[in-house]
């Protein structure tokens, strides 16, 4: 899980130790507590720190995926969490 800054700015070490991962999964929750910042629908806080780690995921050829929604009896919030996570490039695969 890349979960905190030093995770994010390692992101394409830990992502090219090639063998060792399966995919790489995105701790949102933790890295919103890390940086100081809400989580939100809009993601701008975080957003250079997924861009990052989006980023090197496939130039390793690694699969990387979103976080957790917190709010799970929020639906419309799901999916528009799930649209944006699609937008950014966190993979699709089954």
């Amino acid at each position: 899980m890349l979960e905190t800054p030093p995770a994010v700015l390692n992101a394409s070490e830990i992502a090219g130790c090639s063998g060792r991962w399966s995919l790489l999964v995105m701790g949102t929750n933790d890295l919103a507590k890390e940086l100081y910042v809400e989580p939100g629908a809009d993601r701008a806080a975080p957003l250079t720190s997924l861009s990052i780690c989006i980023l090197a995921a496939p130039a390793h050829s690694e699969m990387i995926v979103d976080g957790v929604f917190n709010d799970f009896r929020d639906t419309e919030g799901s999916e528009i969490e799930c649209a944006s996570g699609k937008h950014l490039g966190f993979d699709q695969r089954p």
